[in-house]
């Protein structure tokens, strides 16, 4: 029988730039909910939904975060996975019924919701297991997109995905349509470099990330590569 595989899923995924960056933005929003808990850090479930081939359950065990675990609907990823902790292969539209209510203090969904087709749907599974969410989507307003389209006369729309927010609309989209509280912000990377050519001789000289991950995202924190948010759920 042949495995059922996502169009998006890389297997044999690198630690480059843009997962480094967005790591640790999503480690800081976790801290915040940790710390606004009063919960040392083995003590905080947390589930990683769409963990791909868990290496962010491999970051966050390394921190000392003793309590993570995954799922994902594509069998080959959790397999890789399972050798970072436990992890469930499982259909999105069967969160709540293979996790019991309240079951996590933390849910992530880093790069996940765009690509189902009602998201709303799946927030309200979400909600009934945790009472904080983390989420990560593209930020359509990129400036590397916008760039990189604007020069080629064309629109921007990727092909695997449902659905695009920008900040305001993700949200509205969060506070009024799923119910869920604001907490933080954090920003990944404002890549305003397009080219590897003129990155490369920045990164050489130290300069593209004090750039792109200090100066930029303080002064255009909503054009970073990610929209990435910290959530409560009051109602859980």
């Amino acid at each position: 029988m042949k495995k059922e595989r996502s169009i998006h899923i890389t297997y044999n995924v690198q630690d480059h730039e843009h997962r480094y960056a967005i790591r640790e933005s999503i480690i800081r929003l976790i801290d915040e909910a940790r710390n606004q808990d009063n919960k040392p850090k083995k003590e905080i479930n947390i589930l990683d939904c769409g963990c791909g081939v868990g290496l962010f359950m491999r970051d966050l065990k390394k921190l000392g975060y003793r309590s993570v675990q995954g799922m994902d609907f594509d069998e080959n990823c959790v397999e890789k996975a399972q050798k970072y902790g436990p992890c469930k292969k499982v259909s999105f539209s069967e969160i709540d019924k293979v996790y019991k209510r309240g079951e996590f203090d933390l849910v992530i969904l880093s790069h996940v919701l765009e690509h189902m087709q009602h998201p709303t749907d799946i927030l309200k599974k979400i909600k009934k297991i945790t009472s904080w969410i983390v989420l990560a989507v593209p930020n359509p307003l990129r400036p590397k997109i916008q760039i990189k389209y604007s020069i080629r006369g064309k629109n921007y729309s990727n092909k695997g995905h449902y659905h695009s927010w920008d900040h305001s609309h993700f949200e509205n989209f969060l506070s009024r349509y799923n119910d869920l509280e604001i907490v933080k912000w954090e920003t990944d990377r404002v890549r305003i470099i397009p080219s590897r050519y003129l990155r490369k001789p920045l990164r050489i000289l130290g300069l593209l990330d004090n750039l792109e991950l200090k100066l930029m995202p303080n002064l255009l924190p909503f054009y970073s590569d990610s929209l990435i948010v910290l959530v409560k759920n009051e109602a859980k």
